[in-house]
């Protein structure tokens, strides 16, 4: 994916809505409390990797925001997570993403773990990463 429309400039910094790049996602911040099982139509698994080239002279000011490590384990493995972690290679970052919901429905009583999985999610969506000059 190449364009502008993830770029702003702010001055000497430049910002990267890097967060964008897996698009909208689903939030449930909401405070009420669940009283039906979440109901998926299928398990899901998204495996990505962004790459990013670092303009000559600039440094990613932020990189910490990137990486996320949310999940729900129980005694058979890991039931859905998000996690994020990055790299700078040769002045290009590169961004891992797992994301994966293993079981289609989930019982109420782990509905807050199911959510905060899809909250982070969410929640990279927003990641804004600032570049700036050296």
């Amino acid at each position: 994916m190449e364009g502008s429309a993830l770029i702003e400039n702010a001055g000497n910094k430049i910002l990267l809505k890097l967060g964008e790049v897996i698009s909208k996602q689903v939030e449930m911040y909401q405070e009420k409390n669940r009283l039906m099982e979440v109901e998926d139509q299928y398990n899901r698994e998204f495996l990505r990797t962004i790459k990013v080239k670092i303009p000559e002279g600039y440094t990613i000011k932020n990189p910490e925001d990137i990486a996320k490590n949310i999940q729900f384990k129980r005694s058979d493995g890991v039931i859905y997570q998000f996690v994020s972690s990055y790299r700078i290679e040769n002045n290009t970052l590169l961004v891992d993403i797992n994301e994966f919901y293993k079981e289609i429905t989930c019982p109420v009583n782990q509905f807050d773990q199911y959510r905060k999985v899809v909250n982070a999610a969410a929640d990279f969506n927003k990641v804004t990463l600032v570049l700036e000059k050296n």
